[in-house]
Order: C-alpha cells, then structure tokens, then sequence
C-alpha cells in the first residue's frame, strides 16, 4: 500500500479514478516507454516523483492493459495504452503533462542498469527540498 503523503490526505475512491481513465478525452501520442509502467521499481520511483498521484492498471474484455495517472488536486491524467513492443499511446488531460514529469527518472534508471532502490540516495536540505541521486550524479528534485 502506498502511503499517504500526508495525513489529511484523501482520495477518491478507485472507481472513479478507473472511470476517469476510461472516458476521458485528451492530447494523444505514441512514446517509446523505458521500463514496464507495473513492475516494482519503476512505481516506487514514480511514487517519489508524485506522491499524490493515483497510478492504476485496467484489463479490458480483450486483455489490453491500459495503465493511468491521476493527479486529483489538478484534474492532470495520462492514459497509457500498452502496445505489443515497448510503445504505447499516451493520452494525457489537465494543465500537468504527469509523463513528462515523471519520465526522466525512469529513463535514467534504466540508463544506468536499473539498480535497486537501496542504490539510491535522498538528500533533504535545510529548506526542505528533497533530492534523489543514483551515485551522486544526476538529482532529480522530488516533492517535499
């Protein structure tokens, strides 16, 4: 389960986050996809990129997998459509391209060999920031 960012943080109900994914209507376009958007690693890297972003996987009648994004605050949401190579149709709502936010940490983790998480190291600044590095080099800033 993931945990909340907050305590007082709610969100809504899984339904209508599957439902949103399923009727929305949005900017589409083909990308190549870095890593498999359900295996382990890369949701515990986009957790850390979007805390408050709901991610779920949906099986239609005919076995395709689409994979979503919902980031409620905003109304931002990405549609994936998996295809049957390592491309998929990417379908995106809301002033938050969520993709765009979230694909170079995954693409730098696969670059580097897709190492475990304990390869990682976070780096919170007396203000607050929060930073993730693999070997020192890049960062990438996470939410507070």
């Amino acid at each position: 389960m993931t945990a909340r960012p907050t305590p007082d943080t709610t969100t809504a109900p899984a339904p209508n986050h599957a439902r949103r994914l399923v009727t929305a209507v949005g900017a589409a376009r083909v990308i190549d996809l870095p890593v498999d958007l359900t295996a382990d690693m890369p949701q515990f890297l986009g957790s850390l990129v979007h805390p408050e972003v709901v991610e779920l996987t949906l099986t239609d009648a005919e076995g395709r997998q689409l994979h979503g994004l919902v980031h409620q605050k905003s109304g931002s949401w990405a549609r994936f459509t998996l295809g049957a190579d390592s491309t998929a149709r990417l379908e995106t709502g809301g002033p938050r391209d969520l993709w765009s936010e979230r694909a170079p940490l995954l693409t730098h983790w696969t670059r580097a060999g897709r190492p475990p998480a304990d390869a990682y190291s976070l780096t919170v600044h007396t203000g607050g920031e929060h930073e993730l590095s693999y070997q020192g080099y890049p960062r990438f800033t996470l939410p507070a």
